[in-house]
C-alpha cells in the first residue's frame, strides 16, 4: 500500500487493488456463532479501513481503491453461512451445477469417438465406465468426503472428472484389448485425481472400497480379476524416458519399477550437484507414478 495522506492507504495513484477471498464461509464459526475472520473484513466493507491496534491511540487507517471479490460454495461439509451483514456489500452471482444426463452426453461423446478404434468388447464397456464414474463422482461430492476446516482442500469439481478420462485416453488399443485393462486403468486414475488429496487411512480406504465395489457391480469382476498386483499402478515410464513415443500402461512387477526409478535417480544425481538423497521405498515409487 502507499500512503496517500495521514492514516489514508492504497494502491499507486490511478490504480485499484483488488483482493479475492475464496472459501469465504470456510472459517469455522466459535461458540456463540462469530466469525472473526470474516467480522474483519466486514469492517473493512463496512467502514473502509482497520484500527492500528498497534498504536497507543488505536488510530483507524483507511484503505481506498481496493474491491473485494469472494467465491464460496453453498453451506455444508465445514461452509458455513455466511451473514446477511456481509452479503449485502457485494453483488452476488451464482450457477446452477449441471445435471448428471448433461454431464453424460458431453463425456460420452469424447470417451465413445476417443475408443472408437478399439475393439468391441471395450466399446461396449465405455458407457458403463461413464456411469460408474458419476456415481463416483456423486458419493464424493455427498459422502463423507465433503471438506471440513481441518480438510478444506476437499473440494472436487467437473475438471476432476475429465482429469480422470485424460488418463484413461492416454491407453491405446494393443494395451487395452479386454474390459478389464479399462477398469484398471480407470481404478488407477480416480485414485490419482480423487485419492492423491484424501489425508488419512479412512478417507482412502473409503474411496478404494468404493471404487472396487462399483467396478466388480458394473463389470460382473471379482477382486482378484481386478486386482493382479499388489496395486495398480500405471506409467510411461518403464521403458525409458526418453523416447519420443511412451506408451502408458500397468506396470505389472512393482519391484521391477522400484529398481528403474531407483536407476533415474542415481542418473539425475551423478548429472547434478544438488543431489537428492532419496530412498524410493513402494510408496514412494506409487507417488512419482501419479505424479
Amino acid at each position: 500500500m502507499d500512503k496517500r495522506r495521514t492514516r489514508v492507504y492504497g494502491p499507486p495513484l490511478g490504480k485499484r487493488y483488488i483482493v479475492f477471498v475464496d472459501d469465504m464461509n470456510m472459517p469455522m464459526k466459535e461458540e456463540f456463532g462469530a466469525q472473526p475472520p470474516i467480522e474483519l473484513l466486514r469492517q473493512f466493507a463496512d467502514h473502509g479501513g482497520w484500527y492500528d491496534r498497534k498504536s497507543k491511540d488505536k488510530p483507524f487507517n483507511r484503505i481506498v481503491d481496493v474491491v473485494l471479490v469472494s467465491a464460496m460454495g453453498p453451506p455444508g461439509g465445514g461452509r458455513a453461512i455466511v451473514t446477511q451483514r456481509m452479503q449485502r456489500q457485494f453483488n452476488i452471482l451464482t450457477y446452477t451445477d449441471m445435471n448428471f444426463k448433461d454431464i453424460t452426453t458431453i463425456f460420452s461423446t469424447l470417451i465413445n469417438a476417443f475408443f472408437s478404434n478399439f475393439n468391441s468388447e471395450v466399446k461396449k464397456s465405455v458407457d458403463g465406465l461413464i456411469e460408474i464414474q458419476l456415481q463416483v463422482y456423486d458419493k464424493v461430492l455427498n459422502g463423507p468426503l465433503k471438506p471440513t476446516p481441518n480438510k478444506s482442500h476437499y473440494t472436487f469439481n467437473l475438471r476432476d472428472i475429465s482429469k480422470v478420462f485424460q488418463g484413461v485416453t492416454l491407453m491405446n488399443s494393443k494395451t487395452c484389448s479386454n474390459p478389464i485393462h479399462l477398469v484398471r486403468v480407470w481404478i488407477h486414475e480416480n485414485k490419482r485425481v480423487f485419492g492423491d488429496r484424501l489425508n488419512d487411512e479412512p478417507d482412502r480406504k473409503f474411496l478404494d472400497d468404493m471404487l472396487l465395489e462399483k467396478a466388480q457391480s458394473q463389470f460382473k469382476l471379482t477382486k482378484e480379476d481386478i486386482y493382479n498386483t499388489e496395486r495398480i499402478i500405471f506409467g510411461d515410464f518403464m521403458e525409458g524416458i526418453d523416447l519420443e513415443t511412451r506408451i502408458y500402461k500397468q506396470i505389472d512387477d512393482l519391484r521391477v519399477m522400484q529398481t528403474k526409478i531407483e536407476e533415474y535417480l542415481d542418473e539425475y544425481n551423478s548429472q547434478h550437484k544438488t543431489q537428492m538423497p532419496l530412498v524410493m521405498f513402494l510408496d514412494a515409487c506409487d507417488h512419482v507414478a501419479r505424479i
